[in-house]
């Protein structure tokens, strides 16, 4: 696998269809650093599957709701047999094959699923389930029917991974608006304040389906666990590491004084939950990070 190491790398490995189609698609080149194998998209992720020893080399994937597929580079890089990535968009599934068809990669399929309609791939057909900045996208009442439809799609001893999904239950909503505390506020009184913010001016805040898509409802762990049953789910591992929440806190360590300040509250607000909230629910440290990182082993035997 090539190695790119900055967003020129990536451009000159593109065509200029390719990269023109891109421009057209995003408006500009921002998004392209998601690619690299040390963007935080991919970094955290590699980091988390190394830590948790889950065997991705030869192994089939499924990236559900991929978008451009740019996690795909984690499981590239694992040495994964084959991924399938599935999105509603055709559009945005079309322009990562081109990125990846410049890339040099043949062992990529993709397919497009439509939303209320069951999944286009066979039961027990994948190693491990990936889903990577999704479920903030889906509205709540939906969540429970793609989770459950996914745990039919996933090997005896696959793994089912959630990672880079906003967490309801941190202080400060940053995947949206950046207000603070807003994830503890109404749904609907979200929508207005978010409807007031310079990014989503002209935003109707009644448009509730759209402020759905954009993921102001954010995911918590216990939001999702509940559909993990434990006579055939394992997720213990994730219970054997403690305080996990301090790297995506302490994620830049050359901040200025006053901020360094408030990491270190913000690190004593997740120190705090951890310690009287989750390890009572058996849930893991990352349940309070703010992005959730977790994952759920199929198990060998019922």
């Amino acid at each position: 696998m090539t190695e790119y190491k900055t967003i020129d790398d990536l451009k000159n490995a593109m065509s200029g269809n390719t990269l023109k189609a891109y421009m057209n698609y995003w408006g500009n080149d921002n998004e392209l650093y998601r690619f690299l194998p040390d963007s935080y998209v991919n970094r955290s992720l590699t980091e988390y599957i190394k830590s948790r020893k889950i065997e991705v080399k030869g192994k089939r994937v499924l990236e559900f709701g991929c978008r451009d597929g740019s996690s795909f580079i984690t499981f590239l890089s694992l040495e994964a047999e084959k991924i399938v990535g599935m999105d509603i968009d055709k559009e945005m599934l079309e322009l990562s094959g081109m990125i990846y068809s410049d890339f040099g990669y043949d062992n990529i399929e993709y397919i497009k699923n439509e939303i209320n309609e069951n999944l286009p791939v066979k039961d027990e057909e994948f190693d491990i389930i990936s889903c990577n900045a999704v479920f903030e996208h889906i509205h709540p009442e939906m969540r429970k029917k793609y989770i459950l439809e996914l745990q039919r799609k996933l090997k005896t001893g696959g793994y089912f991974i959630v990672s880079d999904t906003p967490n309801k239950l941190w202080l400060k909503e940053g995947h949206t608006t950046g207000i603070w505390f807003l994830n503890f506020f109404p749904f609907r009184l979200k929508c207005w304040f978010a409807s007031k913010t310079k990014r989503y001016a002209g935003v109707k805040p009644g448009d509730y389906d759209y402020w759905i898509e954009q993921g102001i409802e954010g995911v918590y762990y216990g939001s999702v666990i509940k559909y993990f049953s434990r006579n055939k789910w394992i997720n213990d591992e994730d219970k054997k590491f403690k305080r996990e929440y301090s790297r995506q806190i302490f994620n830049d360590v050359n901040r200025k004084f006053v901020k360094r300040i408030l990491r270190y509250i913000l690190f004593l607000y997740a120190f705090f939950f951890d310690i009287i909230y989750l390890r009572p629910k058996g849930y893991p440290g990352l349940a309070i990070s703010p992005t959730l990182m977790f994952s759920f082993k199929k198990r060998e035997s019922i």
